[in-house]
């Protein structure tokens, strides 16, 4: 089975959208986005940002513990092991600091 960084690589890149382009619209770098393609499970939140910005529906593929996630929730309520608790908080860790970046790289006066 695949894993969910597998399943979202697999769409954006039939979706023929650049890693580049992706990275920017979701406000992280590429590496980022390269992060989440490796990672096991990713926060249904940003699954569903990349699914909306390619146009594609990853409610039917992804899944958590053998349920569906629920397309009201953006949290997995039960994970299945520490590690995968820990690289959900990670990744989640990783998009709040770079929108934090972000934010105080627009209020930085221009030189």
């Amino acid at each position: 089975m695949k894993h969910h960084g597998e399943i979202v690589e697999t769409a954006v890149r039939a979706s023929g959208v650049s890693i580049s382009r992706l990275a920017k619209k979701l406000g992280v770098t590429r590496q980022t986005v390269y992060n989440y393609f490796h990672s096991q499970t990713i926060p249904w939140d940003t699954i569903r940002q990349i699914g909306d910005y390619i146009n594609h529906d990853f409610s039917q593929e992804v899944k958590e513990n053998g349920k569906k996630y629920n397309i009201d929730t953006n949290f997995p309520f039960q994970f299945k092991d520490d590690a995968q608790e820990a690289s959900f908080w990670r990744y989640k860790y990783i998009e709040l600091l770079e929108k934090y970046n972000a934010l105080l790289a627009a209020e930085q006066p221009a030189k």
